[in-house]
């Protein structure tokens, strides 16, 4: 009887650390996917923030030009 309860402890061990080890793949599969897309996010902000503000500073400078 002993026997039989400590194998059944060590089942619901195992199912705990299942639904923990596949819990933890999910987490990291959605941390991995999210800095991705912020990586992705970044960098296309970045591209216009910078082609903008160039732009901008173009923009700017012409009519500087012009008027000096």
């Amino acid at each position: 009887m002993p026997l039989n309860e400590s194998m059944q402890e060590t089942k619901n061990h195992h199912c705990l650390f299942h639904s923990i080890f596949i819990t933890f793949n999910h987490e990291m599969a959605g941390t991995v996917l999210f800095y991705t897309l912020q990586l992705q996010f970044t960098r296309v902000f970045s591209f216009f923030f910078l082609s903008r503000t160039h732009t901008t500073t173009h923009k700017h400078t012409q009519p500087n030009g012009e008027n000096t």
